[in-house]
């Protein structure tokens, strides 16, 4: 599945994202979210590991070594 954009007209993407990484997660895929913006991509991050008080979403930054054993990637750069 490939989806080049979605419409945020009424919640931020730190609300958003979460659901879809949960959808896409349950059915089989993978995972790149990709922005130029730092701060974004930070915020991601820190809302993916908290965004549940009974669950995380597994992921991991591009900068991490370890990024390619990830399921969800956060990254200014697309790796394949």
């Amino acid at each position: 599945m490939i989806a080049g954009f979605y419409q945020l007209a009424r919640r931020p993407v730190e609300a958003v994202v979460p659901t879809l990484v949960t959808r896409a997660l349950a059915a089989g895929h993978r995972l790149l979210i990709r922005s130029d913006d730092k701060s974004l991509l930070a915020r991601l991050d820190e809302t993916l590991w908290t965004h549940s008080r009974t669950s995380f979403l597994p992921h991991a930054r591009e900068e991490d070594p370890r990024h390619a054993a990830q399921p969800v990637l956060l990254g200014q750069t697309c790796h394949q």
